[in-house]
């Protein structure tokens, strides 16, 4: 009697039953962590913009005030020149991602050479996952995360 060599078909099935459970297993937690990704890289996008106004405001670069603008639809903010957004000269829209959304402070100015801002708060930003990140900015400039 020779002897077959293979898999059955209750074999197969079995297996791909364990897959597509494994791979149920794991869509979530793989959603959860870019979910958390991505709120990670937004914060530390805002962060560096705002640094960046403060230092080219400090440096008194073409003599001007520094600010950063979040843009409501989210997703997205811009680095300007000038005292205000709506005055100002756009020097950098910085992207990220927009699944987060970002609540708050939407415009902050730092002073020439001081680098101090008036526009004072926080700056919330919320994941799909209600994972959430708080910006905040103080009177003298101070960027905490």
């Amino acid at each position: 009697m020779k002897k077959a060599h293979g898999f059955t078909l209750i074999e197969l099935m079995l297996s791909l039953a364990i897959l597509a459970i494994v791979a149920a297993l794991l869509i979530p937690v793989s959603q959860t962590l870019q979910n958390k990704s991505n709120l990670s890289t937004a914060t530390q996008s805002i962060v560096l913009a705002l640094r960046q106004a403060q230092t080219f405001a400090l440096a008194s670069q073409s003599d001007s005030s520094w600010g950063v603008y979040l843009l409501e639809e989210g997703g997205s903010l811009i680095i300007f020149e000038g005292t205000s957004y709506a005055r100002g000269t756009e020097y950098e829209e910085v992207t990220f991602t927009d699944t987060i959304t970002v609540s708050g402070v939407s415009e902050i100015v730092f002073q020439k050479r001081t680098g101090e801002t008036a526009n004072t708060g926080d700056i919330t930003l919320t994941s799909p996952s209600n994972g959430t990140a708080t910006i905040s900015v103080n009177a003298k400039g101070v960027v905490l995360y």
